[in-house]
């Protein structure tokens, strides 16, 4: 396996690490404070890292030709 590969795999656990540490300390903050946790909280953040790893994956920067 090579270093590229390797690094992007570490990047993407780490980013899921994060988005899921972030997701339990909104709703721990939220329920703490007795509100209402919208239901679309675990769709955005599952969105963003999706869109993170997405970007870390499937970076294709070309050169255009003008």
């Amino acid at each position: 396996m090579n270093s590229r590969k390797l690094n992007k795999i570490l990047i993407t656990v780490l980013v899921i690490i994060i988005s899921i540490a972030i997701f339990i300390a909104f709703l721990y903050i939220k329920m703490s404070n007795d509100k209402f946790v919208p239901l679309f909280a675990g769709v955005l953040f599952a969105l963003i890292p999706a869109v993170i790893i997405n970007a870390i994956w499937n970076n294709k920067s070309q050169k255009k030709d003008i």
